[in-house]
């Protein structure tokens, strides 16, 4: 595009790989959304980025999508403090420079790196993301998240949450300020041992830890995410939240209940330096022990097996499942034979793409639950093209042995067109729809599938 004069956009560009040339200006007005798809970013001066024009404007308080092919940085363009900031990239965005988010922070695809030398901060408790696999909404998920240090204004009494992680784990952690004045930390998530004392914490974890940059002041109550592979194994052990002060210390006042969303804490204490998931001994102890529990993609379905010691008495499994790892439900129950040592097996046949397993262990209305075990089936071969589109928008979801759903949705969550379908290809009409990126999500039973497409 050639900008000889003045080209001001109010509304919404998406600019993908073409960029605005010439000796005019570009000016970006307040509210507008610019969405970024060149690699360097957007730039204030020089030949590089999507904006290349004489004189440059980028509003504050405008809104910028990063949605590259390639790994991208924002470049020094970007304003230090914007609006919104939106990833929509596989391959990552790194910040170029310290960006403080005032509005929203739209998590579509792909990671967001932050850096001591360019830290991303939240002013806002809001964080948008479109439903995924695993069912989870505003809060980030396990695609789209923040690594390395992150910033949070923590204001009186608000919730707000770090959607944190590293290369492979998606941590989210979320803080409510019991103060009644603003404070502000930066927090990063380490996959290494927590440092420092911790006596009277054996289950401390030895693979990961939140670290304060600077010690909390503010009492706070906070919350980290149930995920299977924080706890260990042992069912007689409960996760519990451990803070680092002077030393490690159980927070009071914990709500635990592996059917929770999450596990939460409130610190009655200042000055806290780190936060780390811990198990302590429970006092619950059933007449079962279990040795093993394994699950395994099979033709028909996944196929449960487990191992344990029983020790006479009436007792019984439940067999769960969730989507989200977080969320269980009872899919089956299998009673005790009442030997002492005996191996069981239970077969799902209609099991989600990507499944999450664990038995509730039941005696005289008690129970206890065993780890969490993970299972991803291939999924279908789902196509959505043309991408970009215009007009019309077909869709091939193959192998459904009935009606499922699509929609289409907008990167706010807003459902615009919605239609059961009986055959493997579909088509919709999108030429009504203002350009920018939307969602396909399909549901078919109990599994659920969400593909990007940019609307031209």
């Amino acid at each position: 595009w050639q900008a000889s004069h003045a080209m001001v956009v109010r509304g919404e560009l998406f600019a993908g790989n073409h960029s605005v040339n010439g000796p005019g200006s570009f000016i970006l007005h307040d509210s507008a959304t610019l969405g970024i798809g060149d690699p360097d970013g957007i730039l204030s001066i020089g030949n590089l980025g999507n904006i290349r024009t004489g004189i440059r404007q980028y509003s504050s308080k405008a809104v910028y999508v990063y949605q590259g092919k390639a790994r991208q940085q924002t470049g020094m363009g970007l304003p230090d403090t914007v609006s919104a900031l939106g990833i929509n990239n596989e391959q990552g965005l790194e910040l170029t420079r310290g960006t403080f988010i005032r509005d929203s922070l739209l998590l579509l695809l792909g990671r967001i790196h932050s850096s001591p030398m360019a830290t991303l901060v939240l002013g806002s408790p809001i964080i948008r993301s479109p439903v995924n696999a695993y069912g989870r909404t505003d809060e980030g998920h396990g695609g789209s998240f923040v690594t390395g240090p992150l910033g949070l204004q923590l204001l009186p009494d608000v919730l707000m949450t770090a959607p944190l992680g590293s290369d492979t784990v998606f941590a989210p952690i979320w803080f409510r300020n019991r103060e009644p004045v603003m404070e502000a930390l930066i927090l990063n998530y380490r996959m290494e041992p927590a440092p420092g004392l911790h006596p009277g914490l054996p289950g401390l974890s030895d693979r990961e830890h939140w670290a304060l940059e600077k010690p909390l002041a503010s009492r706070v109550e906070l919350g980290i995410s149930l995920r299977p592979w924080s706890f260990g194994t042992d069912p007689l052990y409960r996760p519990v939240i451990a803070a680092r002060t002077s030393d490690w210390s159980v927070l009071t006042g914990q709500v635990v209940s592996p059917g929770h969303r999450w596990l939460k804490g409130d610190s009655a204490v200042r000055d806290i330096r780190g936060i780390a998931p811990a198990l302590v001994r429970g006092n619950i102890v059933l007449p079962v022990r279990l040795h093993l529990f394994s699950a395994r993609d099979m033709k028909d379905g996944i196929q449960l097996s487990w191992d344990s010691e029983e020790m006479g008495m009436s007792m019984y499994y439940r067999i769960l499942r969730s989507q989200d790892g977080l969320n269980f439900t009872e899919i089956g129950r299998l009673y005790s034979s009442g030997r002492y040592r005996t191996g069981h097996q239970w077969l799902d046949r209609a099991p989600p793409i990507t499944g999450y397993y664990q038995l509730g262990m039941v005696c005289d209305g008690k129970e206890i639950r065993s780890r969490i075990v993970r299972m991803e089936r291939n999924p279908p071969s789902i196509r959505v093209y043309p991408n970009p589109a215009s007009d019309r928008l077909k869709i091939f979801f193959p192998g459904s042995r009935s009606g499922y759903r699509i929609e289409i949705v907008s990167v706010y969550g807003n459902v615009c067109t919605k239609f059961v379908c009986y055959t493997a290809t579909s088509e919709v009409r999108v030429g009504d729809l203002k350009k920018g990126v939307y969602l396909v999500r399909i549901t078919d039973g109990n599994r659920l599938f969400t593909l990007p497409f940019f609307k031209d």
